[in-house]
């Protein structure tokens, strides 16, 4: 075995161990800013009681939560499994409030859905990014109907 492709072997055992890539972290960090933003202005939608933009934002959460779901690990976590179990259930009890357009309902398990992220934040070390729902609107969107 030449120097050269031993060097290529080391790095790739190297790496393999460290177990996640600066570009894993990034894809993760993107969805997670995504699924911020799809949370906010579900949010902003249930407060202006727009029963059709809080649908639309509800499906961009959920393919988001796949796109997280599809990372798997994160360093030595199960991104899958915590989200499976930690946001998912939460996360289907208020679409289904939103598909039945019970919007009072849904506003109470979104406060659930929440608290299902910064549970996952917890089990993975990262208790210090707490979600919570604010009012104010940052973007350039009108949600009432």
């Amino acid at each position: 075995m030449n120097a050269r492709l031993a060097k290529a072997a080391l790095f790739s055992l190297m790496t393999f161990s460290l177990g996640t890539t600066s570009a894993e972290e990034g894809n993760l960090v993107t969805h997670m800013g995504n699924m911020q933003t799809y949370m906010h202005k579900t949010a902003l939608s249930l407060d202006a009681r727009n029963p059709e933009l809080v649908y639309f934002y509800t499906h961009e959460i959920e393919e988001t939560i796949g796109a997280v779901k599809e990372i798997g690990r994160f360093k030595e976590y199960d991104i899958k499994v915590l989200i499976e179990h930690l946001l998912v259930p939460e996360f289907e009890k208020f679409e289904d409030l939103v598909k039945a357009q019970q919007l009072d309902e849904a506003d109470v398990q979104f406060s659930k859905l929440v608290n299902g992220c910064n549970s996952c934040h917890d089990a993975v070390k990262r208790g210090y990014i707490r979600i919570q729902r604010v009012s104010g609107n940052p973007f350039m969107q009108d949600f009432g109907n």
